[in-house]
């Protein structure tokens, strides 16, 4: 369980529990560090699903919940306007990907590892900033958005293990 008593230091700017044996889930009081820029929980046993509170986190550039039970959808994520890296890898999440193309500063984003369907959204070719994109071992469907061909600064796109078909766009060839 996260201790209740780190949630009081409404001035905490960084937040790092990862490669502990903490179980249970997010509390709802989360939102309560609202200087919070980054969260670092990885490598736990925290499950349940992904408070609805945790978007008004929105100072946060680095948020890593790998590693985990996490479960649900994860969707209210895409509210993080500010996040520059974003880690959600092998947990059990579903629905769509949790990323818009609003979200400007995005450059890491890993959300291999879980259970996310649908295809991936156009709008991923708005995130000019992006260098490294995981999508691996999902469920992802369709075909491989054209739009992917305006990463210009992408150094790592991983896709692998998905229902993607179709074929590679000419402009990312």
């Amino acid at each position: 369980m996260i201790p209740t008593h780190i949630l009081q230091l409404h001035s905490l700017l960084e937040l790092d529990l990862s490669y502990n044996n903490l179980s249970g889930n997010i509390p709802n009081d989360i939102a309560e560090l609202k200087n919070l820029v980054k969260m670092n929980l990885s490598n736990n046993f925290l499950s349940d699903q992904l408070p609805n509170q945790i978007c008004n986190l929105t100072k946060m550039t680095t948020l890593s919940l790998s590693n985990n039970l996490f479960v649900g959808n994860a969707n209210r994520l895409s509210e993080l306007l500010q996040l520059e890296s974003l880690d959600l890898s092998n947990n059990y999440f579903t629905n769509n990907i949790p990323i818009n193309g609003q979200q400007k500063y995005l450059v890491n984003i890993d959300l291999s590892g879980n259970r996310f369907t649908g295809q991936i959204p156009s709008s991923i070719g708005e995130l000019s900033l992006l260098r490294q994109l995981y999508l691996s071992h999902n469920v992802l469907t369709g075909n491989i958005p054209s739009e992917i061909g305006n990463l210009k600064w992408a150094q790592k796109i991983s896709m692998s293990s998905n229902n993607i078909k179709g074929t590679i766009p000419s402009e990312i060839r």
